[in-house]
């Protein structure tokens, strides 16, 4: 019977350990990929806790971008 290695001319001892390097490598960039921007948000609330709250009370600076309501009629028979 014939061994892995002449079966398999890709395989060798260290296969398994570049296999857990490859997933240990894809899992810290899929936390960053998703805590990114949850870090990135929680900066910006953390600086917006140092502006006064003059800032935080400003004018609308677009208020016509929600002004468009629409309006449904309940036509349902009750």
């Amino acid at each position: 019977m014939s061994s892995n290695r002449s079966q398999y001319p890709f395989y060798n001892s260290s296969s398994g350990v570049n296999l857990a390097g490859q997933m240990i490598k894809g899992s810290v960039l899929a936390g960053l990929v998703f805590f990114g921007p949850v870090v990135f948000i929680l900066v910006l609330k953390f600086i917006g806790t140092f502006l006064p709250p003059e800032s935080k009370e400003a004018v609308d600076p677009s208020p016509d971008s929600f002004s468009y309501i629409v309006e449904y009629e309940d036509d349902r028979v009750a």
